[in-house]
């Protein structure tokens, strides 16, 4: 789902997952609308983490940018996740 997003946009909110869910979804038959919008949350949930499991594991951006998981979870509280904008990040502190 991630790729899917990123191919159409260089930032992202979380209502662009969730849109990009409900249409990968769209086929899945699911008893009601609430139950949609619950797998639906998991679902995006799920990306999050991921996403944030891949940026912390990029053997933590060289050490030397010191860029600490909480910051990273800043970025997906504060609604906005970009990789461009964690690359500038990092490349700005290990200059």
């Amino acid at each position: 789902m991630m790729t899917a997003v990123s191919e159409k946009r260089a930032t992202w909110r979380h209502w662009n997952l969730a849109a990009e869910a409900a249409r990968q979804l769209a086929q899945l038959r699911i008893a009601s609308a609430s139950d949609r919008e619950a797998v639906i949350g998991l679902v995006v949930d799920a990306a999050q983490v991921s996403y944030l499991q891949q940026f912390t594991s990029r053997k933590t951006i060289e050490t030397s940018s010191k860029r600490s998981v909480e910051q990273a979870h800043a970025l997906i509280a504060n609604g906005l996740v970009t990789d461009a904008g964690l690359k500038s990040s990092s490349d700005a502190l290990s200059s």
